[in-house]
């Protein structure tokens, strides 16, 4: 298991919250179940995370009962969060297109590059 890239952890949350409304440790178990447990993000690295996300007003935060009837602070996906994402994912498609192609690698397409 490995550590995510540095600078990644905002843009995944991002994505681990496009379902929905979702408590912290639902994005964190939603992010291994995507990731196939080969990467892993850290429960300090999460909070910080949501917590910077939620002063650049992407995300809000609200407290409500979880699954087990404990209060649970729960996030969602903002306008301001939706363009951000969109802006994340075509920055990344842009930086590892460039990187791959510095490195020699011809990458598979995937379903958010507007190539395919």
């Amino acid at each position: 298991m490995t550590d995510l890239a540095p600078g990644t952890s905002e843009l995944l949350i991002l994505k681990m919250l496009t379902p929905g409304r979702m408590f912290a440790q639902d994005v964190a178990q939603h992010f291994r179940q995507i990731a196939r447990e080969e990467s892993h993000i850290s429960e300090d690295s999460l909070y910080q995370a949501l917590h910077r996300l939620q002063s650049r007003e992407c995300i809000l935060a609200d407290w409500g009962s979880s699954e087990k009837n404990r209060n649970a602070k729960f996030y969602e996906l903002t306008s301001a969060g939706w363009n951000q994402l969109e802006a994340d994912i075509e920055t990344w498609d842009r930086v590892s297109t460039e990187v791959n192609s510095v490195l020699g690698i011809d990458p598979e397409p995937t379903p958010w590059s507007r190539n395919s």
